[in-house]
């Protein structure tokens, strides 16, 4: 029984694998349309027609070696560099030199509690005459503060530091430097605006103490050595007096160390004087 079985499934296959291969079970393919491409067009020459690529998007290369085939990607071309832009002919512009002065004007409060970065201007007072031209009075100059502090110990006072960056001229801006020499008709020394020191006026206050304790102590010393009840007493005085003097004078630079400066705050219409610290070139 298994024997005839085994035979009716050997015969089964056997027939499947011959429907399998018949033609009736073969996919044909139709190249009636390639026959047609290939009268008007050469295939094996079609890509030598068609564009390039813009650079950058060429296909990856293949490189036979042997019998094996491998690819390497071709590598994008360099960024092309910026062009160089060339400065302007400073022999064709009108220059105004560095360490030239103007009389100004402040428009804003300049003082030891500002913020750094605070945008300050000013306003020429009195025309500027170089070589070609002529910088008329009504000007206006700007800058920026750049430091800024409140009165310190150690008799440090307050400090406000003012850089000058723009000129303005015919409403056309020209980029600068420049500082403040002088302000409010004091000179003003490395571009820094400052409040009074007091270290030393401090110093003195104290040795003033000691010297007024110690005339105390003597006007007592004289007054005990009057008394024939309290003589006794004259010496202690003296030596009291003697001793505070003494150790007033030699304290008094330590107890200065916590007194404060003076403040700095200056408010608008303050007249200063700003000095270019370089060459200025104005284009026609």
């Amino acid at each position: 029984m298994r024997t005839k079985k085994f035979i009716q499934y050997f015969f089964q296959i056997i027939l499947g694998l011959c429907l399998f291969q018949s033609q009736g079970f073969c996919i044909e393919l139709d190249n009636s349309i390639d026959a047609e491409i290939n009268k008007k067009y050469n295939a094996g020459s079609l890509e030598e027609t068609l564009p390039k690529l813009p650079e950058g998007l060429e296909p990856n290369e293949q490189v036979q070696t042997g019998n094996n085939i491998s690819t390497q990607k071709i590598k994008p071309p360099e960024a092309r560099k910026p062009i160089a832009i060339k400065p302007a002919d400073r022999s064709t512009a009108t220059k105004i030199g560095r360490g030239t002065k103007f009389r100004a004007t402040s428009k804003n409060w300049a003082s030891d509690s500002a913020k750094i970065g605070n945008r300050v201007s000013f306003t020429t007072t009195k025309p500027v005459t170089k070589r070609y031209i002529t910088i008329p009075a009504g000007s206006t100059l700007r800058g920026r503060i750049v430091d800024a502090h409140l009165p310190q110990y150690t008799g440090n006072g307050g400090l406000v530091k003012l850089e000058i960056e723009s000129i303005t001229l015919d409403g056309a801006t020209h980029y600068t430097d420049g500082k403040i020499t002088k302000a409010n008709g004091k000179k003003i020394f490395l571009n820094n605006i400052k409040g009074k020191r007091t270290y030393l006026a401090s110093t003195g206050k104290y040795i003033k103490k000691s010297h007024r304790f110690f005339r105390t102590s003597m006007k007592k010393t004289a007054a005990f050595a009057n008394d024939g009840a309290t003589v006794i007493l004259s010496p202690f005085t003296f030596l009291g007096g003697t001793v505070g003097y003494i150790g007033g004078v030699i304290l008094s630079p330590v107890a200065a160390l916590k007194a404060k400066g003076n403040r700095i705050s200056l408010p608008p219409e303050t007249l200063y004087e700003i000095k270019l610290t370089q060459d200025l070139y104005i284009y026609n």
